[in-house]
């Protein structure tokens, strides 16, 4: 009797399973995927909360009004060959991170050093998008927008 019920029991599962299709991929529509999102947020949402963290000390600052426009500048500028794979030199923990809060939605930028960014969501599905900075205006460098923020 156990047999036979245990049999019953493989057999629903393993037809309810057959119906079931997967709806994720696992491959992200473009390198710049997230960083389109946040670009369309930033335009979209009058009210974003932002902030930066210094990760040595775990200290956060809200962005000012002129340091949020910097880094909308930055997103601005970017270029696609500015996106990248993930890099192999990459440092294992970021410097800063910044984070944009919309009413849906919440952003993280890994700031790790003059060279690297990573952008992505609270609840992303994909792997994050990676920036190479270096050749970036010093003036819109997130790394350095960090240092002067944790500076004053």
């Amino acid at each position: 009797m156990k047999k036979l019920i245990s049999l019953f029991i493989i057999i629903v599962m393993s037809i309810s399973l057959l119906g079931c299709k997967s709806t994720f991929t696992t491959e992200k529509p473009g390198k710049d995927y997230y960083t389109k999102k946040l670009i369309s947020d930033l335009s979209t949402y009058e009210n974003c909360h932002s902030n930066a963290v210094y990760m040595n000390f775990y200290k956060g600052k809200r962005l000012e009004v002129d340091e949020l426009l910097t880094a909308r500048k930055f997103l601005k500028y970017l270029q696609p060959e500015n996106f990248i794979a993930k890099p192999e030199d990459l440092p294992d923990m970021p410097m800063y991170k910044m984070y944009f809060t919309f009413e849906n939605s919440k952003y993280v930028l890994n700031i790790y050093n003059q060279k690297y960014i990573s952008i992505y969501p609270w609840d992303g599905e994909y792997e994050m998008d990676f920036i190479d900075i270096s050749n970036c205006y010093t003036s819109y460098n997130l790394f350095s927008l960090c240092e002067y923020i944790f500076d004053k």
